[in-house]
């Protein structure tokens, strides 16, 4: 169960980062299965924005956008959050089931969850936690085996429920869900220190203080974090140019974007697109030889 076009995808990662260094808010074709080891902050999904823990399971259906905004203050001793991801898709779900009828109860569950994310309690949960980790130290011939048994676990409709409303959230959480709220609706286009203060519902000094202490750093350098990390997703892409992925990320100068992506990244956004570009180029040679 690998990346091929007429068999399915199937991945799994195991994922050690900065909290900064998460990706912003996307959606893929694929379906997601997330487990947060470490870390806590407040996620949007869809129309819904929530806080989350560790210790967390959601699978996200295909096509739904989602964000994981992770707080500084909680990480391992070396400054990261660690999750599992399982990305699958639909494909590989119409294999599963012509191989193994018998867990076409389990899929067609899943399926019919499409339009919503949902999250996992109770034995279902500690279960897929156990699965989820054990497939770290597993090889690509064991990991087939444990991806069959999440499947039947995710198709348990008796502890799946609909995700959102599981933690009491503080005032600070509250405004650092506003926060994530107006990141996520607003991050493509220009916006002011004073637009977001006024939504979070604080004065701007009140809330210069508030963010550096929440989040280790201004505003505008979180902001522009999140814009550059969307930018080298859509560059990745490859549909747009880099002046279309300028504008898209919410920078209105070119040059500009240019000089962070390349204090960020140690090159410029056109050195990065043609990177990936000779990459996929190589990637092709190979497949063909």
């Amino acid at each position: 169960m690998t990346d091929h076009p007429d068999k399915g995808y199937f991945r799994y990662d195991f994922v050690r980062l900065p909290p900064q260094r998460q990706i912003g808010p996307h959606s893929q074709e694929s379906w997601e299965l997330d487990y947060i080891l470490t870390g806590r902050g407040v996620r949007t999904i869809g129309n819904l924005t929530e806080p989350f823990r560790e210790g967390e399971v959601v699978l996200v259906p295909p096509g739904v956008p989602h964000c994981w905004d992770f707080d500084p203050a909680y990480t391992d001793s070396g400054g990261n959050i660690l999750n599992i991801t399982i990305i699958f898709d639909d494909l590989l779900l119409d294999a599963v089931t012509g191989v193994f009828p018998d867990l076409l109860e389990s899929v067609s569950f899943i399926r019919e969850r499409r339009n919503t994310a949902t999250s996992y309690s109770g034995g279902t949960l500690k279960r897929l936690i156990s699965l989820m980790s054990a497939m770290k130290d597993e090889d690509g011939q064991e990991r087939p085996a444990s991806f069959l048994r999440i499947l039947n676990l995710l198709g348990d409709s008796s502890e799946a429920g609909k995700s959102g409303g599981g933690l009491k959230m503080s005032q600070d959480e509250k405004r650092k869900m506003k926060v994530r709220t107006f990141i996520s609706c607003n991050a493509s286009r220009p916006v002011s220190l004073n637009e977001i203060a006024s939504y979070v519902g604080m004065n701007e000094a009140a809330f210069c203080v508030f963010f550096k202490k929440h989040y280790g750093q201004t505003f505008v350098e979180y902001l522009n974090a999140r814009r550059l990390e969307y930018a080298r997703y859509l560059l990745k892409n490859g549909s747009l140019s880099v002046t279309e992925v300028c504008y898209a990320c919410g920078f209105s100068s070119p040059p500009y974007f240019s000089r962070l992506f390349r204090r960020e990244v140690g090159m410029s956004p056109q050195q990065y697109a043609k990177s990936l570009v000779a990459v996929r180029t190589e990637s092709g040679h190979h497949l063909e030889t």
